[in-house]
């Protein structure tokens, strides 16, 4: 009766957090709580301004190294005339590693937003970070 009673709680357990419990349990792995957005159809690409967004959520998330990912694909993706989204990633990008105790590399990206953008709102977010007037 016990090992009935178990073998029912341990597949309520598995089946919330959606895993089967039959399955073999040493293949399972966790789903990530904010799947990697994906586009209509496997090969288009994903909208920069969608990428930005989940990068911004995990950063609230403060799943910082997972949102370094998304945000180094973005600055790789976008064209240079798309100054605005450029320098928001390259601030996140800045912010991620002050929080991950890294600021000498968190004060490069907010250097470079300072210098290429110097104009856009994340340019004067990255002044305020640093202390700069």
């Amino acid at each position: 009766m016990r090992r009935i009673v178990v073998t029912i709680l341990v597949a309520s357990v598995f089946a919330m957090i959606g895993c089967d419990a039959m399955q073999d349990h040493t293949e399972w792995v966790p789903t990530s709580p904010h799947p990697k957005p994906s586009g209509p159809l496997e090969s288009e690409p994903i909208p920069v301004d969608v990428q930005l967004d989940h990068a911004r959520t995990l950063i609230a998330d403060r799943q910082y190294e997972d949102a370094i990912d998304v945000l180094t694909e973005v600055t790789e993706s976008l064209a240079p005339d798309e100054r605005t989204m450029t320098a928001e990633a390259y601030l996140w990008l800045g912010f991620c590693y002050e929080r991950q105790g890294d600021p000498v590399r968190a004060n490069q990206y907010y250097d470079e937003v300072r210098m290429k953008w110097p104009d856009t709102l994340a340019a004067a977010t990255a002044r305020d970070l640093m202390g700069h007037p």
